[in-house]
């Protein structure tokens, strides 16, 4: 067995496999096999698409950070008084 990914070189599979590190955007696949009496055959091209991740949220976590820095502030500093 073997695919091609995005029109490349096949790549051969000698069991399960897992295809990872692909960019952000549409991407096709397909797939070949052949027996031991040395027949071929192949998928269709199949079309998929690999959403980006959400991005971290930056705001929302500095915001935080710094409340929770404000916070210790008047903590320690009505704590030493």
């Amino acid at each position: 067995m073997g695919y091609s990914l995005n029109g490349q070189d096949n790549v051969t599979l000698l069991g399960n496999s897992t295809i990872s590190n692909l960019l952000p955007g549409v991407h096709n696949i397909r797939v070949y096999a052949n027996d031991t009496a040395g027949n071929v055959g192949s998928s269709e091209t199949i079309y998929f698409n690999v959403e980006a991740p959400e991005s971290f949220p930056v705001v929302p976590t500095i915001a935080a950070a710094v409340i929770v820095a404000a916070g210790l502030l008047v903590y320690f500093k009505k704590r030493n008084h």
